[in-house]
């Protein structure tokens, strides 16, 4: 069997951390060492981690002055990547936890082919412990670009990665979004992603977590993850992930421009982004023939171009949309959009919501689940007030 090196960040988790360390021990596949590095926690977790060990000898505790998530990370990294024999990493946050057979149908796609990474779906919860169903394995492969697109998941979790992609990389110190940064350099590396379909990762969303909490200035991150993915994928020639990587840096640009300016009325930054705005604005264009020949690229390039237009009406105190001039060039995109939805997506007309609603569920033009959502997003932003 190929040994597994499962790395886990732990910080002020003494609520959660035994699920999470019970869930790894208790895997079906049994090779693999268990890195729990204690990022300086003050309750504890660095204890609780401590008696694992005692018991279980495929553990190992680093315990180290606090220095964020990212630094948990690389530290964990660092003691796989010159201690361990393992082939395989994989990365596990401490208040989430995994399907008993998570590790060995994540390995499994991976021992016939050295230059993939597999994948699974995460399943998000509020609830303390899920039951694992039984499961039978069962995977499809992809392009690392089909794979990005269709599947947009900028998280480390949930994913088994070969040791050596990371030989040269790791997570940047100091970000929120710090997988944004990183995920998309992995994932491209690779010839081609397994992605197992199921739900093998549950996470556990705590709504004190930074990554729900109210925007920030330390939130801006997430701007300037847009953009480095944009250019990153522009540098790299993916050209079909490039373009819906640029919708989310424009938008959450739009935003961050806007938010810094409402809420800490910073005037220097408000003109430094507003610059790279108009700068941005002017030097898009969509590539014409790349445009249309990829379904699920186009699905989800619209997709992103409905989410910048919620943000737009967001930031405008949610004024009724009176036409499709979010200015991105994407006007081919947006006739596209109106042919293919024709009257579902007319907003400026729309009088009654609920009729329109139901136009959204019961169309008949093959639209994916995540357009719909946004579709029916907008319509609840520009339902008339009783």
């Amino acid at each position: 069997m190929c040994k597994v090196s499962v790395i886990v960040p732990v910080y002020n988790v003494e609520l959660y951390i035994s699920r999470c360390i019970n869930s790894v021990i208790n895997q079906t596949y049994r090779d693999f060492d268990l890195i729990l590095v204690d990022d300086g926690s003050t309750d504890k977790s660095g204890e609780i981690c401590d008696e694992f060990a005692k018991i279980d000898d495929r553990i190992i505790v680093i315990h180290k002055s606090n220095g964020g998530l990212s630094d948990a990370r690389n530290v964990g990294l660092d003691w796989a990547v010159e201690n361990s024999k393992s082939e395989y990493v994989t990365f596990i946050d401490s208040d989430d936890w995994i399907h008993k057979d998570y590790i060995e149908f994540l390995v499994k796609p991976l021992l016939n082919n050295s230059s993939v990474i597999s994948a699974c779906f995460l399943k998000s919860t509020t609830e303390r412990i899920l039951v694992d169903n039984d499961y039978s394995f069962n995977f499809f492969s992809m392009s690392n670009e089909e794979y990005w697109i269709r599947y947009y998941s900028n998280s480390a979790c949930a994913k088994m990665y070969k040791k050596s992609f990371f030989e040269d990389t790791r997570f940047p110190i100091g970000k929120i979004c710090e997988d944004a940064f990183t995920t998309p350099k992995i994932v491209f590396k690779a010839d081609e992603i397994c992605l197992v379909d199921l739900e093998l990762y549950y996470y556990y969303t705590n709504p004190l977590s930074i990554t729900h909490s109210p925007w920030s200035l330390k939130t801006i991150d997430k701007y300037e993850a847009a953009k480095f993915q944009s250019l990153y994928f522009n540098e790299n020639h993916f050209i079909y992930a490039f373009i819906p990587a640029y919708c989310r840096y424009y938008c959450h640009l739009a935003l961050a421009k806007e938010m810094v300016m409402e809420r800490y009325n910073d005037k220097k930054l408000h003109k430094k982004l507003t610059d790279e705005f108009h700068s941005i604005r002017k030097s898009f264009r969509i590539p014409e023939k790349s445009l249309y020949k990829n379904s699920e690229y186009l699905n989800f390039a619209l997709s992103m171009s409905l989410e910048a237009i919620i943000q737009e009406i967001k930031i405008k105190n949610n004024e009724r949309l009176k036409s499709f001039t979010f200015d991105l060039n994407l006007k081919k995109l947006f006739l596209y959009l109106k042919f293919r939805f024709k009257n579902v997506l007319d907003l400026s007309s729309v009088v009654n919501y609920n009729a329109a609603k139901r136009k959204v569920f019961h169309t008949e033009y093959l639209v994916s689940h995540m357009i719909k959502k946004k579709i029916l997003n907008l319509l609840e932003i520009l339902k008339p007030n009783k």
